[in-house]
């Protein structure tokens, strides 16, 4: 659980940082030209609950599998 939180977490903090801006300021180029562009609070949605539900819950199903010895 611990392990997922934590990639979770940092996936979050690398999407943020480096595809985030990158699309909020496509898509307020595209709506000041009057083009389109994808709405960047629709990706973010689906990345934090990626990073922080999906990511943590597949490690609690399948963490004992990946760190077993």
């Amino acid at each position: 659980l611990i392990a997922g939180a934590a990639t979770g977490v940092l996936l979050l903090a690398a999407f943020n940082r480096f595809v985030y801006l990158p699309v909020s300021y496509r898509y307020e180029e595209a709506k000041a030209t009057g083009g389109v562009a994808p709405n960047p609070r629709l990706i973010a949605s689906i990345m934090r609950f990626l990073s922080l539900i999906a990511l943590p819950v597949l490690g609690l199903l399948f963490g004992h599998a990946l760190f077993a010895s």
